[in-house]
């Protein structure tokens, strides 16, 4: 190989992460199913031994592996499409050539990657079984659909994924009233799970009557390490493992927040999000130190007087409502207390040059402040 070859390869390697690099992967798989599915015929019909007519075909399989994973699509990809079709990766590399459909079989990476997106079309139970039948673990990502009609399908599914839950790495969900029951079967049945996201839908959120049991898996999950649990109008407080989450953004009331903070030393970034109607932050035992938080978000100023964080990097604020006049001198008895590192702090609302004029004179060190419009 020469030189530049080295160097070419060794480029796009460092762009695979890259939507581009994804799309020029595609491209190039292409390119070698047909330039692989050419030579295999033209053997097929000459006279003489085959031959390897296509450098294609002197690839080791676990290179083609390789190369056939820069083909899969991002969970976003995924989840906008509106149909499922077999000439969607990795289905479709299948249907080259006899080789590439036992390396695609036989590795377990390409199939982990399940996202069904009810509220677009219904995903073929055969499909989802035979995929779950090829992977090793699995990434779902069950994208609900809240109609009477169409729960049939979507419990059927979510119940058969759930058989096969100890494999699970990674579980998010657009939950409906249908489906929330069908979570309590997943207690004790999670030991892999590594990241979870629990997102209701708004029609669903006035429904008070709820099994309670229903995130008792949380508590169970012995690997978890990034919890995310979004509720628009009305918080839920559960209870993941101590000292093993690394990142969450949950939606409750400050007394849960105060558990997950004080048990999970562990936390390198918190979305600290509360309603103020359902909580008290004024009532806390003692401060709550956070040795290893780099990354924080924090709807209310007022619960920095609760937190130390002598590694943080990053903060940001949702201003709402609150007396900006104040947020400066929260602020510095935050930074007296905790971190010198602190470069970049974030508002999220509209500051006023008044509250940016005042924040640069107090606090010198910053190297970025960033503002974007409040939430909708």
């Amino acid at each position: 190989m020469t030189p530049k070859s080295r160097f070419s390869i060794h480029r796009f390697r460092n762009e695979r992460a890259s939507g581009v690099a994804r799309r020029r992967g595609v491209s190039i798989v292409e390119s070698m199913g047909r330039a692989d599915s050419g030579a295999h015929y033209t053997c097929s019909i000459s006279r003489k031994p085959p031959t390897r007519l296509s450098p294609v075909r002197s690839l080791p399989s676990e290179i083609l592996g390789e190369i056939f994973a820069w083909t899969l699509p991002t969970v976003a990809e995924a989840s906008d499409r509106t149909s499922f079709k077999f000439h969607h990766s990795p289905w479709n590399l299948t249907h080259v050539c006899s080789r590439w459909r036992a390396i695609a079989i036989s590795t377990p990476s390409l199939w982990s990657l399940l996202v069904l997106p009810y509220e677009k079309y219904h995903y073929p139970m055969g499909a989802a079984e035979t995929q779950v039948q090829r992977a090793q673990t699995l990434k779902i990502h069950f994208y609900g659909r809240n109609y009477e009609w169409s729960a049939y399908p979507q419990i059927q599914m979510l119940e058969y994924l759930i058989q096969h839950s100890p494999r699970w790495e990674e579980f998010s969900v657009h939950l409906t009233q249908h489906l929330h029951p069908s979570l309590a079967a997943l207690s004790n049945r999670v030991p892999a799970l590594r990241r979870v996201l629990l997102h209701w839908f708004e029609a669903f959120e006035d429904e008070t009557e709820e099994s309670t049991d229903a995130l008792d898996f949380i508590q169970t999950a012995g690997s978890l390490v990034e919890l995310n649990v979004l509720r628009k109008h009305h918080s839920i407080s559960c209870s993941p493992p101590a000292n093993r989450l690394t990142r969450y953004y949950v939606n409750a009331p400050w007394e849960a927040h105060q558990q997950l903070l004080s048990t999970n030393s562990t936390l390198v970034e918190a979305h600290v999000d509360v309603h103020p109607e359902e909580s008290d932050w004024t009532v806390v035992v003692a401060s709550i130190d956070m040795p290893q938080l780099r990354r924080l978000y924090v709807s209310h100023a007022e619960l920095l007087a609760h937190l130390t964080a002598p590694s943080l990097e990053q903060i940001t604020l949702e201003l709402g409502a609150q007396e900006t006049d104040v947020i400066p001198g929260i602020l510095d008895k935050f930074f007296a207390a905790s971190s010198k590192n602190i470069r970049r702090l974030g508002l999220r609302g509209a500051p006023g040059a008044h509250l940016t004029k005042k924040v640069l004179q107090r606090l010198p060190f910053l190297t970025e402040l960033p503002s974007c419009l409040p939430r909708r």
